[in-house]
């Protein structure tokens, strides 16, 4: 008995943090995060880089290009700041990004963006950038 009230004390008085996007209730859908987030932009990674002396929620920077403003207004040169558990973005890379603020982080929808692809068939990229265009009323 006494060994299973130690057990029982010590699990019930841990506690357990997770990272949750409840925002967006977990997902990847392009809409909940259309509806949710303040600005969709496409943009070119300029620069990126990796500083591990900065704390662990800023360990990653990012010079963006942006040409494109779907949602809300940003400058067309931007630095955005991640951390580890933030999506990877090459350098030349372009993506559509959509943001509440200037940094990245694990709730942050980055996805690779061409607007050409909506033309296309043979990619599974071609369904999400249509469905970019059709939500944002944006003719490419």
């Amino acid at each position: 008995m006494k060994i299973f009230s130690a057990f029982a004390l010590i699990f019930l008085s841990l506690q357990v943090y997770g990272w949750e996007c409840l925002d967006v209730d977990n997902s990847y859908d392009i809409e909940k995060h259309w509806n949710v987030r303040d600005h969709v932009f496409i943009a070119r990674v300029m620069k990126a880089a990796y500083s591990p002396e900065n704390s662990y929620d800023q360990s990653f920077s990012y010079d963006l290009n942006v040409s494109t403003n779907l949602k809300g207004q940003v400058d067309e040169n931007l630095k955005l700041i991640g951390d580890s558990n933030s999506p990877p973005l090459e350098i030349s890379g372009q993506y559509i990004f959509f943001l509440d603020n200037k940094s990245l982080n694990l709730c942050t929808l980055v996805l690779p963006f061409q607007f050409e692809w909506a033309e296309r068939k043979d990619i599974s990229a071609a369904e999400y950038v249509r469905k970019i265009i059709k939500i944002s009323g944006y003719q490419p």
